[in-house]
């Protein structure tokens, strides 16, 4: 089924826009949903076709997902007005963005919100991450090489100054309390929610010690949260064969985990 663009209001009355792919043969039930927001910040996803971005969805709607693909402020494609809105507040109107599309499918009965999950690479992974520090509604989550630690990221990041001038508005020791409350590491304890973190060695990027350091941190929170860590692969733009590996482990890690209701099942009894 070919993806259709749904558009809904967000805290603030602005317009936000997305993509939505659909599992065929539904017959009328929600479906469960996956939602990916694109890297960036200033990316977007969009009609035309991105291995990164529209495969996963395509791939999950073939499995009986619903996918939905964001645009939130900062976004590119809808004004440089528009684009602007997530310098110097990353993290923060954009996660309510995503929050109001997800809970308008919801009331529409498209997806079923007891079965929701996130998904996202880099910025994508970021907006997860900070998405789980703020809801419990997600039954569970996969981050890819997202800059979980802002603070360590500005300094051992090759992107650091663009971050800064372009998405942070400061510099850590201008505004450090920002860099804290904006980070996910920092507030991973809030995160009970199981994660399958992702990872390239060769991540130029994002180190990968970070990676392994959100790992251990949110294992803490949740038993099945676990590490798939990818040889030889940078930021993005993986070989066929390790993407075909990660697909492989993310249909399995969703099946796993977004179907847990956290139902006790007790030992069978007599009744008389």
């Amino acid at each position: 089924v070919p993806p259709r663009i749904v558009t809904w209001k967000s805290f603030d009355g602005r317009s936000v826009e997305g993509l939505l792919f659909l599992p065929e043969n539904r017959g009328g039930r929600p479906a469960p949903l996956v939602v990916m927001p694109h890297g960036g910040p200033s990316a977007q996803s969009s009609l035309g076709f991105y291995y990164d971005a529209n495969y996963p969805a395509l791939y999950l709607a073939a499995r009986g997902f619903a996918t939905l693909l964001p645009n939130p402020r900062g976004s590119l494609g809808y004004g440089e007005a528009f684009n602007a809105l997530n310098r110097g507040d990353i993290g923060g109107d954009d996660f309510r963005d995503l929050q109001a599309g997800v809970d308008s499918l919801v009331a529409a009965g498209v997806v079923d919100g007891r079965r929701l999950a996130m998904s996202g690479l880099s910025y994508g992974g970021y907006l997860t991450a900070v998405s789980l520090t703020r809801t419990n509604r997600y039954a569970c989550a996969i981050v890819a090489a997202g800059p979980m630690n802002l603070y360590a990221n500005y300094y051992q990041d090759e992107l650091g100054p663009y971050w800064e001038r372009e998405f942070l508005g400061a510099s850590p020791t201008e505004n450090p309390a920002f860099y804290l409350e904006r980070s996910p590491l920092h507030n991973v304890r809030k995160i009970r929610t199981p994660v399958l973190v992702v990872h390239g060695t060769a991540n130029s990027y994002v180190p990968l010690s970070l990676g392994r350091e959100l790992y251990h941190a949110l294992k803490k929170g949740s038993e099945e949260t676990a590490f798939l860590e990818l040889p030889g692969e940078g930021h993005g733009g993986w070989s066929e064969a390790t993407t075909a590996k990660l697909f492989a482990e993310l249909g399995r890690f969703f099946n796993a985990t977004i179907y847990n209701y956290g139902v006790e099942v007790r030992k069978p009894q007599v009744v008389r």
